[in-house]
């Protein structure tokens, strides 16, 4: 806490860590965020547990005065906005940022925001890249339509954007859509610590010891507590954060669907019929195998015809661990949740990593507690059989990988996803991996933006230089991997560099599961 604070004062977001007078890490501020919303998170829960008239669910709790902040309270009239035009040379955004200080500038067109460009962008992007400052425009290397919060976006909801979308910097609109503010990690995360003392982060990787022991948990009297069971004290959905649904009649065109979703920026959208009731449902790979690949015509296509009908859903008092492995058992990404009868929100597999990861170290924490020999350290307690687990246990010789040139028509890369049943393909040029390209690529990059996949090259709309894990990465740190960097699938190479893998989260979430080391 201290060193986080020391950051957040000193606006650092790099702090190196030294230990026995060397430099053995740098801390990164972006990945403390982690830790400052559990900290938040288990103070709601603890503070419920304390209180026997305590709302009954998670949302109700953060109705609580201390935990409703919205970021107008942060907001003020000498908010400092860099904004620049997209036809600005990338030299004015940089002296923008110099005039106010700040690490950021809003490209608008009007009153509307195109994008953002941050410091972080001209390192990588024009520096790294050697483009000259004064003659790259900004619209090149900015990053469009940027994640926006409102005024009303509550504190911890603008910490859970920032730390979902991995980036650093949230613009700010008023309730007539216009700009009032960018704000900074720092600035979110100051207000988020001070909002008392009792917010208290979860231990740090050298610290492993539980203020709570898991016999004293288990003898607690079973209250109705932020979003647990009466019964066992079993986690239950409603505890996880629901994503908001796209909601759509079942009569509605594909590409209008892919183009709602694209500007959500959702993988799933929801489907109901003529008299309200959920009907169907449609992700980024629908929209791969049953569109793409079988050449429909997005404009002409109703997306009756390709959704999948009927999905499986969840009430919201459904515990946690069951739905999870429902997930998982089923393939689904996404998992509507009903209550009252009403879809009020789509449980998405990306965010239940976080979950998953806290799962498994609450068990090494738990395991530490009961062991009086038991390791010092986070990373020595994982050499332990159960943690030590690595990605050669889930590949077999007959994982399959789907390999595209960057020269291949989206069309072939649709295609070669339906033949394998799976929802990426990897661009290879030689034994170099080039990119990735997943279903949800197609959907928002292609289908939303009506181009033909017969004429559109995979080299144009692949993610280049994918993150890749090794055969030798264990079970946690690929989960790690995948949720600090929010994708889905994570490339497999073997010590020769050669690609043997492309594992899906539901195969590296399955083994995690299997295990048997989650405490929630």
């Amino acid at each position: 806490m201290d060193t986080l604070q020391k950051m957040i004062r000193g606006k650092f977001r790099h702090l190196p860590v030294v230990e026995n007078g060397e430099v053995i890490a740098s801390l990164d501020i972006e990945n403390c965020l982690y830790d400052v919303i559990s900290g938040i998170e288990k103070t709601v829960e603890r503070e419920s547990e304390n209180n026997l008239t305590s709302p009954s669910t998670f949302v109700e709790t953060l109705s609580d005065q201390k935990f409703q902040s919205s970021l107008s309270t942060i907001i003020t009239e000498n908010s400092k906005v860099a904004i620049v035009m997209a036809s600005d040379p990338v030299y004015v955004a940089a002296k923008r940022m110099k005039e106010l200080h700040v690490g950021s500038v809003i490209i608008m067109a009007g009153n509307i925001i195109q994008g953002i460009l941050t410091s972080k962008d001209l390192l990588m992007r024009v520096v790294a890249q050697n483009l000259p400052p004064e003659l790259t425009f900004v619209e090149k290397v900015m990053t469009p339509n940027p994640k926006c919060a409102t005024v009303d976006t509550t504190i911890l909801e603008a910490l859970h954007i920032m730390h979902d979308g991995k980036f650093l910097h949230l613009p700010v609109i008023d309730k007539d859509g216009s700009v009032v503010a960018c704000l900074d990690v720092l600035q979110i995360t100051h207000v988020a610590i001070s909002m008392g003392s009792s917010i208290h982060p979860p231990p740090s990787l050298s610290d492993v010891g539980s203020s709570t022991s898991p016999n004293q948990r288990r003898q607690r009297s079973p209250t109705n507590h932020v979003g647990y069971s009466n019964a066992g004290g079993e986690r239950m959905v409603k505890k996880f954060r629901l994503s908001k649904v796209l909601t759509m009649p079942d009569e509605t065109p594909v590409l209008d669907v892919c183009r709602r979703m694209a500007a959500r920026r959702v993988n799933v959208a929801i489907f109901t019929d003529a008299n309200s009731l959920l009907c169907g449902i449609v992700t980024g790979k629908d929209i791969a195998t049953r569109v793409v690949a079988e050449k429909l015509s997005p404009h002409q296509t109703i997306v009756s015809k390709v959704m999948t009908k009927y999905p499986i859903f969840v009430s919201s008092d459904s515990l946690a661990m069951d739905t999870l492995q429902k997930m998982i058992q089923g393939k689904f990404r996404h998992l509507p949740v009903v209550e009252n009868g009403e879809v009020i929100g789509s449980l998405d597999i990306k965010k239940c990593l976080y979950d998953v990861i806290s799962g498994i170290e609450k068990t090494v924490e738990r395991e530490s507690g009961n062991n009086l020999t038991a390791p010092s350290t986070f990373v020595e307690t994982l050499s332990n059989q159960k943690f030590r687990s690595s990605l050669s246990t889930i590949i077999t010789e007959n994982s399959k990988v789907a390999i595209v040139m960057a020269s291949d028509p989206v069309y072939a890369a649709a295609k070669r996803m339906k033949e394998l049943q799976v929802s990426s393909v990897i661009i290879m040029a030689g034994n170099i991996i080039q990119g990735i390209l997943t279903s949800k690529d197609l959907l928002m990059r292609v289908v939303a933006q009506n181009l033909p996949p017969e004429l559109t090259f995979v080299g144009k709309v692949m993610t280049p230089n994918p993150t890749c894990a090794t055969v030798d990465t264990t079970i946690l740190e690929a989960l790690h991997i995948m949720h600090d960097e929010k994708f889905l699938h994570l490339p497999v190479l073997d010590k020769d560099g050669s690609v043997v893998a492309c594992l899906d989260v539901f195969q590296i979430t399955h083994v995690a599961i299997s295990m048997g080391v989650f405490d929630w």
